[in-house]
């Protein structure tokens, strides 16, 4: 009769790891106290999630909520089984940017999650926190990477050759004072890029697998090649800038410019007009009434029209 009453223990073990794999690392790893068979099963849990709220506590206790969480972590990390490879690993951290708890000592943490699940062949990273990160150099294993920081460094020339989804909501800096960096052109079998936040000018984008492209913000880019880019997305408060584009195979455009104010700037309305020219290849280019509200006034469209024959005389 017992045996009958726990039929969660009766299902195999892969059934049980999945169910635990949905829950927070902590919660799973309280399950050993249920029997002898949930001792050590928690260990084998392919994706690993923590998180830390400060919903409900008192500023002056958020400092030892962060200790204590950041031993908690540590010591799960080192109870998981050090041969098992993590497929998924997620960290979020809910703590005030500016309260008692100290800036570094939440790095470490950031920096701790990362680094071990790289070291264990991890598939997808996602940090979700208000903290500063270092973009991972080089990892062989990693295919998602989600990003939403405080800030972001890129080291330079990234080497993840199976990367295939990076999203980036964050403000993306880069180490020294190149601004001519390359960041993605190490990921050569990225298929899916996002960057909403601000980045530095002269970005260049280079993917050569690239599929989908989403960007909210202003951006200056210097180049984008992504000869397979089919869906484009835009999102801003002004026509994006940028000096070279390859996007032979567009199909999608998507484009929401909600400028908040008048458009009575002739530099802003040549980058629109630049910015639609620029995409004359898509099948489809989607505004929003924002975008369409002001920009395409009569003497616009006529400037539009001059301006598209006079490119096309000139190719």
């Amino acid at each position: 009769m017992e045996g009958e009453r726990d039929r969660m223990s009766q299902l195999p073990d892969d059934i049980l790891l999945l169910i635990l794999g949905k829950m927070d690392t902590f919660e799973a790893a309280k399950t050993t106290i249920l029997s002898n068979r949930w001792k050590n099963l928690w260990r084998l849990v392919p994706n690993l999630r923590f998180h830390l709220s400060c919903i409900g506590h008192h500023v002056c206790d958020l400092e030892d909520l962060a200790i204590r969480f950041s031993h908690l972590v540590s010591r799960c990390l080192s109870h998981c089984d050090s041969a098992a490879a993590v497929h998924d690993f997620h960290l979020s951290l809910d703590v005030p940017r500016y309260s008692l708890v100290d800036d570094e000592f939440l790095d470490e943490i950031v920096e701790e999650c990362v680094l071990y699940a790289i070291n264990h062949d991890v598939q997808s990273i996602s940090v979700h926190t208000n903290r500063s990160l270092t973009l991972p150099v080089s990892c062989k294993t990693l295919r998602e990477l989600d990003l939403r920081q405080s800030y972001v460094y890129v080291p330079g020339r990234l080497s993840l050759p199976n990367l295939k989804t990076l999203y980036l909501e964050t403000e993306l800096c880069f180490h020294g004072k190149d601004n001519k960096m390359e960041p993605f052109s190490g990921l050569p079998e990225l298929e899916k890029l996002t960057l909403i936040g601000s980045f530095i000018y002269g970005l260049v984008i280079k993917a050569p697998k690239l599929r989908v492209l989403e960007i909210t913000t202003h951006s200056v880019v210097k180049e984008i090649y992504t000869p397979l880019l089919t869906s484009f997305r835009y999102e801003s408060d002004r026509a994006w800038e940028c000096a070279t584009v390859n996007l032979p195979m567009l199909e999608q455009v998507y484009l929401d410019i909600h400028e908040t104010r008048p458009w009575y700037n002739y530099r802003h309305r040549i980058h629109f007009v630049r910015m639609l020219h620029q995409f004359e290849s898509a099948t489809t280019v989607s505004l929003t009434l924002d975008t369409l509200r002001v920009p395409f006034s009569l003497f616009l469209l006529i400037q539009m029209y001059v301006y598209m024959h006079y490119i096309v005389m000139v190719v």
